[in-house]
């Protein structure tokens, strides 16, 4: 394996965790609300809404695994070739796959505006999305980043150490 090999690997994981974490605290939090403010349990979505913005979602999946491609191959050079910093690396990975989620969204739901309304629809939904949706994925992107990137880090480290091969 190379280091970019390991670096996807490893962080393809770590997204992939840090996802089932996001999604657990949701629905936990929720529980908390239902069992013990008697406020209904209502988690904001339903399938109805998943179905019809399927092509919004295959997009964002695309560009995730993009993502994850591109900074998790940086992650595992950096890392395991350059002996950067393993934290700062994994870290930076993690919130820099965030910030591509969140531009893309932006651009996605620009296009989608655009053919309605044109230019304009383009410019409106991509700074409405800049404006309420960039600071709570950079919110969740620093959570993620705070959770996981020792443990991406060092396991990165670790696997460059048993299993690199240099190419």
């Amino acid at each position: 394996m190379n280091a970019k090999s390991i670096g996807r690997r490893v962080t393809f994981k770590y997204s992939l965790i840090g996802a089932v974490v996001v999604f657990l605290i949701l629905i936990l939090t929720g529980f908390y609300f239902f069992f013990f403010e008697d406020i209904p349990l209502r988690f904001g979505f339903s399938l109805k809404e998943v179905a019809e913005n399927l092509y919004f979602l295959i997009v964002q999946v695309i560009v995730v695994l993009l993502a994850i491609r591109y900074w998790g191959a940086r992650a595992g050079k950096l890392i395991i070739e350059h002996g950067s910093s393993k934290i700062w690396v994994s870290t930076r990975t993690i919130v820099l796959i965030w910030i591509s989620l969140a531009v893309s969204c932006g651009i996605a739901a620009g296009i989608e505006n655009s053919i309605e309304y044109g230019w304009k629809g383009f410019y409106g939904a991509f700074l409405m999305w800049m404006a309420y949706g960039f600071i709570p994925f950079l919110l969740l992107g620093g959570t993620h980043a705070i959770l996981f990137s020792y443990w991406m880090g060092n396991e990165i480290n670790r696997k460059g150490k048993t299993h690199y091969k240099k190419v």
